[in-house]
């Protein structure tokens, strides 16, 4: 099909005070951060190239232009653990996708599946194991957005 592409739409109207400029990132906003808004970003699955961080597999989901948090699919194998650590992030949440995930969040401990969704804010001690019979798959959102060295 030739001449098919991928159309940006903005339904609701920026804010007032907030204005576009030449790279379409939108600023003005009432706490000063200048990249709320951008036209819509597609990245494919196969470009996030998967990287190996100790026991799992990661991949940077978000697109480039998604400034103010990310999302990172984590493929977690039967025994692997994150060992307990303080969460540096706002925001921290993990999505389970696949698996049977032992969590340990602020001394409590418990399991999580398939779409069970975990927030652990900043300041939180957290870790998990997949114990489970199969690997895991998670979602990781983060605001903000990873820093390098990143510790997922």
């Amino acid at each position: 099909m030739a001449g098919v592409g991928v159309v940006s739409i903005m339904v609701t109207p920026y804010p007032a005070g907030v204005t576009e400029n030449e790279d379409g990132v939108v600023g003005g906003s009432s706490r000063g951060e200048d990249a709320y808004y951008r036209p819509m970003e597609l990245k494919r699955y196969a470009d996030a190239a998967p990287f190996e961080f100790g026991d799992f597999v990661v991949r940077e989901l978000s697109p480039d232009g998604f400034s103010i948090g990310s999302v990172a699919e984590i493929i977690v194998p039967m025994g692997a653990e994150r060992t307990t650590r303080v969460s540096e992030k706002t925001h921290r949440m993990y999505v389970v996708v696949v698996g049977d995930i032992e969590f340990r969040v602020a001394g409590e401990v418990f399991r999580a599946g398939p779409g069970d969704t975990i927030h652990i804010a900043s300041g939180e001690e957290y870790g998990f194991h997949n114990g489970g019979y199969e690997d895991g798959r998670l979602l990781l959102i983060r605001v903000p957005g990873p820093t390098l060295p990143e510790r997922y």
